[in-house]
């Protein structure tokens, strides 16, 4: 049963890491210093890295949805 917990855990961790590496490398491509004023094109790219992310990741949770079906007597065996 720990063994279960450690890999969940472990891999949340790994996850929660790529994905902030993933943010930083988005947002060096267009030119994001920290602690420095932003120009246009990096503040484009920020606005830009927002929309898209919550786009994709609405678009993955409705194919989830879609792949759910739920069957007649379901909800009463629960």
């Amino acid at each position: 049963m720990s063994m279960s917990f450690l890999w969940h855990l472990q891999a949340l961790k790994f996850s929660i890491a790529i994905v902030g590496a993933m943010g930083e490398w988005m947002l060096s491509g267009y030119g994001y210093q920290p602690n420095e004023t932003q120009t246009e094109q990096a503040i484009f790219g920020i606005l830009l890295i927002f929309a898209i992310s919550l786009v994709v990741a609405g678009i993955i949770v409705l194919l989830f949805l879609y792949q759910f079906k739920l069957v007649k007597g379901f909800k009463d065996s629960i």
